[in-house]
């Protein structure tokens, strides 16, 4: 692979210098791609001093490089997605190169660069493999090719230094996201390991084995429930003691009677006093002892009955 600067923007371009590789920012969403938001790659009108035209070519090792440009950031790489094709279809050869950031990205971010004959690179994707090329389909977009049997004018590319890279974001590239997510799960059991390992030194020298602790926590256990329970056991026979001390002090109730006793007067009795039997004989034998014999009242005015003249009586 050749030797490219780290410390240098390029411009990659096709063999006439015409066109140029457009690395966008990172912003589409159209749900075509298996990568969103994504910054499609094309070609545009050379132009050097465009910063999606200005390329660092980032030396990962001897044969695997980074790509990404001015205008994308530090963190959006030149990356393969699958999407569509024309006909609305995803196959093996709807593979197309995006700019995406690191951490929706897999090894597709990892490119090896070869050259031809003539002094020309081709572009090779790690996941995609040795078995394709990016190819340019002439309308001004990419795809990945698996015909790769030189000479292919698609497949030809030139790489021309500009100028210095002066920023310290540059100066080192992330790993891509599912390569990172596997790092930290396996750094996690790894750790897990030697927890694990210095918990079991720990328990050896502890001077109890697992069985002599739990021995122990059960006793612990035991006591702790007997002193409850003889505390339960006193407040209850205090209680017993106060509620029948209550008891003695609570003075008799009366109970009125459920039902009103009304009492009745006799009824009056008009009496008329009786004289004796005597008495009342002696009286009456008196009063008439005083009338003369054979008198007659004093209002009819003798024994006789004067009758009316006849005249009177018709």
């Amino acid at each position: 692979m050749a030797n490219f600067d780290d410390s240098k923007w390029y411009q990659i371009s096709t063999p006439g210098d015409v066109l140029s590789f457009v690395g966008t920012p990172a912003n589409t969403k159209d749900n075509t791609t298996s990568v969103q938001p994504y910054g499609p790659v094309f070609l545009r009108i050379s132009n050097s001093t465009d910063r999606e035209q200005q390329w660092q070519i980032y030396n990962v090792n001897s044969t695997t490089v980074v790509m990404r440009t001015r205008a994308s950031g530090p963190d959006n790489y030149l990356s393969a997605a699958v999407a569509q094709d024309d006909d609305g279809e995803v196959n093996a050869g709807s593979t197309k190169p995006i700019m995406g950031n690191y951490s929706l990205l897999d090894s597709s971010m990892f490119w090896h660069i070869g050259a031809w004959s003539d002094g020309l690179f081709w572009l090779e994707n790690a996941q995609n493999g040795s078995a394709w090329h990016l190819n340019h389909t002439g309308n001004g977009y990419f795809r990945m090719s698996s015909n790769i049997t030189a000479p292919q004018t698609g497949q030809r590319f030139k790489f021309t230094a500009l100028e210095d890279i002066n920023n310290d974001k540059y100066s080192t590239y992330s790993a891509p996201g599912i390569a990172a997510a596997a790092t930290a799960t396996a750094s996690s059991s790894a750790t897990a390991t030697a927890n694990t390992s210095s918990t079991s030194k720990r328990q050896k020298t502890d001077g109890l084995t697992a069985g002599g602790k739990g021995a122990v926590g059960a006793a612990a256990g035991g006591v702790f429930l007997l002193i409850l329970g003889l505390v339960l056991l006193w407040r209850l026979k205090k209680r017993k003691k106060q509620l029948a001390s209550d008891a003695a002090l609570e003075p008799p109730r009366t109970e009125l009677a459920q039902e009103a006793q009304i009492s009745e007067l006799p009824a009056t009795e008009k009496t008329v006093p009786e004289l004796p039997g005597t008495a009342a004989s002696k009286f009456y034998d008196e009063k008439r002892s005083e009338l003369p014999v054979d008198t007659a009242p004093s209002e009819l005015g003798g024994n006789h009955i004067s009758e009316l003249p006849e005249d009177s009586r018709k």
